[in-house]
Formats: C-alpha cells, sequence, structure tokens
C-alpha cells in the first residue's frame, strides 16, 4: 500500500511528542485529593487556654494546623489539571507519532483484522505466527500491541482484553483524543488499510 509521505514521512518533532503527552497525562489525572483546612476539621473553635498566667505560648483555637488533630497549612484541594493543546499542534504530533513508527519499522498495515472467533488463544496465535512482536517471549508484561481499525470488532475486543498490553481502538478514537501517548505507548501499531485511509486522510497537511 502505498502511504502518504507528508503523514508517515513527517518529520519527527520530539518536542511536540513531548507536549502531546504531557497534555494527555495532564488530562487523565483525576485531581481529587484533597486535605481539611482549619476551618473544616472537627473540635471547638474558642480559645484553648488563657490569655496569660500559665508562663508559655498564646494559644488560640485547637484547630490550628501545628495542633495535633488541627487541620492542614496549605494541603492539596480539589483541583484540575486538564491543561489546553491546540489541534494543529495535536495533528502535527499525531503526524509525528505515526512517522515515527514508520521509522522505526514497528508499522504494520494489513488488509483486514477479521477473527473468526472471540478466543483470545487464536488472536495471540496470529500475533505469535507473524512476529508482530519480538520481544513477547522476553516481555514480563506480555506483548505491546496497538490495533487500531475503522469500527470496533466485537471479536477483536474480547479476544484483546485477556492479553497483557494488546490494545484495539479505533482510528477515528485515536484521532478525536489525539491518542499520541497511546500510539507512542506500545511498540507495535498495526492498522487495517479502512483505518489507515482514515489517519492520512485526516492528517494529511492542507
Amino acid at each position: 500500500m502505498d502511504v502518504e509521505r507528508q503523514v508517515f514521512g513527517a518529520p519527527i518533532r520530539k518536542d511536540i511528542l513531548q507536549r502531546a503527552v504531557i497534555w494527555q497525562r495532564d488530562c487523565l489525572r483525576q485531581g481529587t485529593h484533597s486535605t481539611k483546612n482549619r476551618s473544616e476539621v472537627s473540635g471547638t473553635s474558642k480559645k484553648w487556654a488563657p490569655q496569660k498566667g500559665r508562663g508559655k505560648a498564646r494559644v488560640g483555637s485547637h484547630r490550628a494546623p501545628h495542633w495535633r488533630g488541627g487541620g492542614v497549612a496549605h494541603g492539596p484541594r480539589l483541583r484540575s489539571y486538564d491543561t489546553d493543546l491546540p489541534r494543529q499542534v495535536q495533528e502535527l504530533a499525531l503526524r509525528s507519532a505515526l512517522a515515527t513508527k514508520f521509522a522505526q519499522n514497528q508499522l504494520v498495515i494489513v488488509q483486514d483484522v477479521h477473527l473468526e472467533t472471540e478466543k483470545t488463544k487464536d488472536l495471540k496465535a496470529i500475533l505469535d505466527k507473524n512476529a508482530w512482536d519480538p520481544l513477547a517471549k522476553d516481555r514480563k508484561q506480555g506483548h505491546s500491541i496497538l490495533i487500531l481499525t475503522k469500527d470496533h470488532k466485537y471479536n477483536l475486543d474480547l479476544a484483546s482484553r485477556n492479553l497483557q498490553k494488546v490494545h484495539a481502538l479505533t482510528a477515528e478514537e485515536i484521532l478525536d483524543a489525539g491518542d499520541v501517548y497511546n500510539i507512542m505507548g506500545h511498540e507495535t501499531l498495526i492498522m487495517d488499510k479502512e483505518a489507515t485511509e482514515i489517519l492520512q486522510t485526516a492528517l494529511k497537511p492542507k
């Protein structure tokens, strides 16, 4: 199959790849960490000891941060870590990611990804037979393969979910999410012809 030079032969921009990966990882952070400050912990707010006469330091509320059981000063609060990345930069990063896989001989394009059954062993047999993961025997966590198709295939989704680091996505999902992280996070990228054409059409510079 002839592929677009402007997509699969695009300049590999490591700086843009890094920006895209950091942006995706920022969006994946939940930001649900939270601590209680002195106004939220339980306890009385009355003055804990007389101002004078004890021979010790002045004491206010026992909910202050320096007391055991008091609030946390400057602790983490609920927040969103989402950042922005222009769409043009996302597309440039996707082109760089695909060009990287092409240059490193880690890209496989097939006519169609069709499984007769949903059995994991059948998919694993195909991967092993074609040596699409040359480090499968040495890799402690199994295969490292991302399979892209035009649409979700029921048998493929079921067969791949029990294989470690074998994931099946659609080309549209990659485009919509600007998903450089998954492309670069898997050693081998397998795409069917239809998915390749979708990516080429969408990512070809205007």
